[in-house]
């Protein structure tokens, strides 16, 4: 607690208070414009991942199995994202932090079994997306890379 005991204290107070006020301002603005930044991620987000599923392009069969089938769900592909020969089983849709609607996957194939994941795009498609956690721990591979190695998630 400051004690002021005469008036040349307080205007040297005041004084120093007041050469703060821009100081404070500037961090408030840039405060409130990394704010705007993340309420503005998930599109922009959306957007780059919409350009990357065009690249990507998963098949239309595959598409319509993510869009109708139940939890628990099974599909054999001959070729897909997460390598030849799978069998994947997805999960019930839920929605991600960043605000799509996902489904996790398990995958399977000779080599073992990995989590795959896959979420919808604005254009109602869906795109697979990597893995980042697992039953509460970072993957810290691809799952391709898992499956060849032959270890079993």
């Amino acid at each position: 607690m400051i004690t002021i005991k005469n008036n040349s204290q307080y205007r040297v107070l005041a004084g120093f208070l007041g050469r703060l006020r821009p100081l404070a301002c500037a961090l408030l603005a840039a405060a409130a414009v990394t704010l705007s930044a993340c309420a503005t991620l998930p599109e922009a987000h959306m957007a780059s991942s919409g350009r990357e599923a065009a690249a990507t392009g998963l098949d239309p069969a595959l598409q319509q199995f993510l869009s109708d089938a139940p939890a628990a769900s099974v599909l054999a592909l001959a070729d897909s994202p997460w390598g030849a020969n799978v069998i994947i089983s997805v999960q019930e849709p839920y929605y991600a932090a960043s605000g799509r609607i996902c489904r996790a996957l398990t995958v399977e194939s000779g080599a073992g079994s990995w989590p795959g994941l896959v979420c919808r795009l604005p254009d109602g498609g869906w795109q697979a997306v990597r893995v980042l956690h697992y039953q509460g721990r970072p993957l810290l591979s691809s799952a391709p890379e898992r499956a060849e190695s032959g270890v079993a998630q």
